[in-house]
């Protein structure tokens, strides 16, 4: 026994034009999620670069009034004698 199952062509093209308009939706939703996921990430990023301005601030100022202290003393730096011989004693110091 053959079942012949024939589709008209308006009943498959509203099949189509279904599917279609799915695809359709789907894709909606795929562009708006990418949006989503752009905008999240430049948000985060945005908030990343103004801590790291604050934070240079903070080190410049630092930098400044380590420059204002460090300029109302003065260091001399003298020169350590004898440093090959406390080089040879190291333990992990190694001839090549």
């Amino acid at each position: 026994m053959e079942i012949n199952k024939s589709i008209s062509l308006e009943h498959m093209n509203a099949k189509f034009e279904k599917l279609y308009n799915k695809i359709e939706v789907i894709e909606q939703r795929l562009a708006t999620k990418a949006d989503d996921v752009v905008l999240t990430m430049a948000l985060n990023h945005r908030q990343d670069i103004e801590r790291l301005e604050k934070e240079i601030t903070h080190l410049k100022s630092e930098v400044e009034q380590t420059n204002v202290v460090n300029n109302s003393k003065s260091y001399t730096i003298k020169p350590m004698k004898n440093t090959k011989k406390r080089i040879k004693f190291l333990p992990f110091v190694q001839k090549s």
